[in-house]
């Protein structure tokens, strides 16, 4: 058993104000785009040029940290937020979204638990940027006596959008990461979802996505180097879910992996799945 999340959080200045200490995983708030929670490719709930940063990744599931995150609402539509994690990392994302705004409503003294419990919106924009204060060892570069060069520091930005018009929504991501320490130099990703996509089934979603992650530079130079044939991989994922009962979904899966692992020494791999989920 592991623990994921463990954390206190304190609401102020009629809910303007947020401060969260503990446990915490950041993909639950930054780099999320509601639209992207259908599919089940992992790089359309957060960019891949960030997950493999680090030594083992952000503080995002499986692999949360310990750390604090402040947010703060200058205007009903706009959210600042940002957080200190272990490793040490910190992040930082400015949004714009269109959804009502709750401050000074009644506070909801029901407990919420787990992912997928932030509010839901019509529209959001935002920026992000992160950066770790560890040094790591360059991909590619080496010293005259063969080591690696160690750069103090690493970080990245990224950009995303999400926008539901009526039983359409339709999201993009872009990622810039750090080429000279990190497999994943940039990511690029979006896709479609449709609600009731027949009109006997109002329940049923349909979606469409591509994720595409190109290597850094330092990266390819240093499968070069080692005889290897680095190539970017972009997968495409076609998903539908079927709601059978008030109870119970099914929801077959297909990706068509171009490259898979970022490399040309491996074939195109199609990957079919099935996920079911059960609520009471």
């Amino acid at each position: 058993m592991r623990l994921e999340e463990a954390w206190l959080q304190q609401n102020l200045l009629d809910n303007r104000l947020s401060w969260l200490v503990g446990r915490y995983d950041l993909n639950t708030e930054f780099y999320r785009v509601q639209s992207g929670a259908l599919f089940i490719n992992s790089s359309f709930g957060i960019g891949p040029e960030f997950s493999h940063s680090g030594v083992a990744g952000p503080s995002i599931f499986p692999n949360t940290a310990v750390g604090t995150r402040i947010d703060f609402k200058p205007s009903p539509n706009v959210v600042w937020r940002a957080a200190a994690l272990d490793g040490p990392m910190f992040i930082s994302e400015v949004a714009l979204l269109a959804r009502p705004d709750p401050a000074g409503a009644p506070r909801q003294r029901r407990f919420g638990i787990g992912r997928g419990r932030a509010r839901p919106y019509g529209g959001k924009l935002a920026f992000g940027a992160w950066y770790y204060t560890a040094r790591f060892s360059d991909l590619a570069d080496t010293l005259p006596n063969g080591a690696s060069v160690q750069h103090r520091g690493s970080g990245g930005v990224y950009l995303i959008g999400d926008l539901t018009v009526r039983s359409l929504t339709a999201f993009a991501q872009l990622g810039l990461g750090d080429g000279r320490v990190n497999q994943i130099g940039g990511y690029l990703g979006g896709g479609f979802t449709f609600t009731a996509p027949f009109s006997s089934r109002a329940q049923d979603a349909l979606g469409l996505a591509v994720a595409a992650a190109r290597n850094g530079s330092h990266y390819e130079r240093a499968q070069t180097a080692a005889g290897g044939t680095a190539a970017g991989e972009t997968s495409v994922e076609l998903t539908y879910l079927a709601q059978l009962g008030s109870w119970l979904t099914v929801q077959p899966d297909v990706q068509y992996v171009i490259h898979p692992g970022g490399t040309r020494a491996t074939r195109n791999a199609v990957v079919p799945g099935l996920r079911v989920a059960v609520s009471h």
